[in-house]
């Protein structure tokens, strides 16, 4: 459980250095930068060149999309009861959608599973949360980010986008076998180990205590979906196609049930969508999926 209290003491802080005035909640904007245009880049050239997939792995890979679209189509259907506004919209089906598979779900799975659960939800934050994430992700913020939106104008805007553009050069390695030599995995290693701190430390920064009346609706509503609605759905999926629940289906679940990505948060708030929501969504979903993994693990042991 290293991870978790890592993750709270990097989240903690961040806030400490803000509230305590050592930096500005603006200097979080070239953290901001240096994680889209560095560090989620470095990310994918390590990891996925060399994913190797497998066939029963499928609903590993299909469940993270199921989540997303659940949570588009959810945020699209309340929107207009909710009065909630295009920018929100964008950033609740992005950070609601996306949840954090890695830094949180890795030490839970192999809490529950071991080794096998570990490698297991490995390949679905390679596989499926990943993808979804430099794809879907990526696009609903681009989309949501204009008034009077063109596709090609998004898909333009994309295939400039440096993270996008790395992910489709490590599909093309991928397809075609290619294997990192041992100089260059190392090299990547390295560059990427800082990840999770500076992550963490600059969603603290960015963290909001206060939550305006008027702003606590879509809070809720996003955490009703990831923290509760994202699991039952993937679960009811799971029975009804499987009839039982094995190995696997039980990564699914609880990886259904973490946290949002915090990096989905800061692709949010750099395309200016809802900026306080967007960081709001994994400081306290986060906290809060950690208990709530525990219980369903139980519960599915």
């Amino acid at each position: 459980m290293l991870n978790l209290l890592v993750l709270t003491i990097c989240i903690l802080s961040g806030l400490a250095l803000r509230l305590t005035g050592i930096v500005k909640k603006e200097h979080s904007l070239p953290l901001n930068q240096l994680i889209i245009y560095f560090f989620i880049p470095v990310l994918t050239l390590k990891y996925l060149p060399e994913i190797e997939f497998e066939p029963n792995y499928w609903w590993l890979i299909l469940c993270p999309w199921i989540i997303y679209a659940g949570s588009f189509l959810f945020f699209k259907i309340i929107q207009q009861p909710l009065n909630i506004d295009r920018k929100t919209t964008g950033t609740l089906i992005m950070t609601a959608g996306i949840g954090s598979t890695s830094f949180v779900g890795f030490p839970i799975f192999e809490l529950f599973y071991g080794d096998e659960g570990l490698i297991l939800g490995i390949i679905m934050s390679l596989a499926g949360t990943f993808v979804v994430f430099n794809t879907a992700g990526i696009f609903t913020g681009f989309w949501h980010a204009q008034k009077s939106p063109g596709l090609k104008v998004v898909i333009y805007r994309m295939l400039r986008f440096v993270p996008f553009i790395t992910f489709l050069v490590s599909i093309v390695l991928n397809l075609a076998g290619y294997r990192h030599p041992e100089l260059v995995r190392e090299v990547l290693t390295v560059l990427a180990e800082p990840f999770t701190v500076v992550v963490l430390i600059t969603i603290g920064m960015q963290l909001e205590i206060r939550v305006k009346r008027e702003e606590l609706k879509y809070l809720l509503v996003g955490q009703l979906y990831k923290l509760i609605l994202a699991p039952v759905l993937i679960f009811l999926v799971l029975w009804l196609s499987l009839g039982e629940l094995d190995l696997v289906s039980k990564i699914c679940i609880l990886g259904a049930a973490i946290g949002s990505h915090n990096a989905m948060s800061i692709i949010a708030v750099q395309l200016g969508l809802n900026d306080k929501l967007a960081i709001q969504m994994p400081s306290l979903s986060i906290p809060f999926s950690i208990l709530w993994l525990l219980m369903i693990g139980y519960f599915l042991l």
